[in-house]
């Protein structure tokens, strides 16, 4: 019975959910993925939040690297990464919370509204050398600035 269960959730997962994602969500004119989309994959907001930018990063990040090595996840993951990199961060390395869709800032960032974690493109040595040392650095980055929050909450 387990491994019937198992086969419908990984089933579900790679057919349903990550299909869905893959198909429906890549803005492939402006980078990035589209954030709001309706059941049916239509587009019904064009802002892009980052937080949903790194997940699909680290999603298919994450599956191409612990999964199954496909190409077009390593492509999706790479195309998020450009975006992320390209317009994600302030002049003073803090994370956006939203873009519109060409890239551009909806609101300033605060130091700890927004954290993103590219973690599992470390794994695979093509990712690492494109992105690694982009997303060592931000790691440390946000380590710092929530030490910095917490020792002033402190206070």
């Amino acid at each position: 019975m387990a491994a019937s269960y198992k086969d419908l959730y990984l089933s579900t997962l790679l057919d349903n959910v990550i299909l869905f994602w893959q198909k429906h969500s890549i803005d492939r004119q402006a980078g990035g993925f589209f954030s709001c989309l309706d059941r049916d994959g239509q587009v019904y907001e064009y802002d892009k939040f980052i937080w949903l930018q790194a997940r699909q990063v680290w999603t298919f990040a994450m599956l191409y690297n612990r999964y199954e090595r496909r190409s077009a996840w390593l492509d999706i993951a790479c195309h998020g990464a450009d975006f992320l990199r390209t317009y994600g961060l302030d002049e003073n390395g803090n994370w956006y919370f939203a873009l519109d869709r060409l890239g551009r800032p909806l609101a300033r960032p605060t130091p700890a509204q927004c954290t993103v974690n590219l973690d599992p493109m470390a794994d695979h040595s093509t990712i690492w050398l494109r992105y690694g040392s982009f997303a060592v650095c931000r790691a440390l980055s946000v380590l710092f600035q929530y030490i910095h929050a917490v020792s002033l909450s402190a206070l």
